[in-house]
């Protein structure tokens, strides 16, 4: 996720995890 490889560009990664919101959920359990 961009979070965790940009943890600091919180102003960026927040707008574009709004609209990801559901996929970067589903990426996550995936992924893990």
């Amino acid at each position: 996720t961009l979070m965790r490889i940009r943890p600091r560009a919180r102003g960026m990664a927040y707008r574009i995890r709004k609209r990801t919101s559901h996929i970067t959920v589903v990426v996550a359990e995936k992924g893990e």
